[in-house]
């Protein structure tokens, strides 16, 4: 894990994960709002393929080439905006990406990205990246 340390975000890094001016706070509204481009800019930096990505919103890979998101369940993508936004405000984009594939033991020896490929495995991360950021021994 690398210390956070001010590194330039890319901009669809920070759309993705932003909350946008006058947006409602509700997750999935705005989840609602994002692109295809923001979801694969959230793809790009934690380092995942297509079929990865498909794994954690729990849907078929296919499902990613259709033009809207109608066949992607809005709360999962609500989920990986948090977990992602979380891990921003912690990790250096670099130390970001290498912490969500390493195996980690407060998650049974899996990493972060097989974690979240289970339905609650948010919640797991969320609560691992607060013990992180609040200096918990883990």
């Amino acid at each position: 894990m690398q210390p956070k340390k001010k590194v330039k975000k890319g901009p669809l890094l920070l759309k993705a994960v932003k909350k946008r001016p006058g947006q409602k706070s509700d997750p999935e509204s705005s989840a609602s709002n994002f692109t295809k481009n923001d979801l694969f800019g959230i793809k790009d930096c934690l380092g995942i393929s297509d079929k990865e990505l498909a794994q954690i919103l729990l849907i078929e890979p296919e499902v990613l080439t259709e033009p809207d998101f109608k066949n992607i369940p809005i709360s999962r993508i609500a989920d990986l905006q948090k977990v992602v936004s979380r891990a921003v405000e912690i990790f250096t984009l670099k130390g970001m990406s290498e912490w969500f594939h390493q195996p980690h033991p407060e998650l049974e020896d899996q990493s972060p990205l097989e974690v979240l490929r289970a339905p609650e495995g948010d919640q797991k991360i969320l609560q691992l990246l607060a013990a992180i950021e609040w200096g918990v021994p883990v």
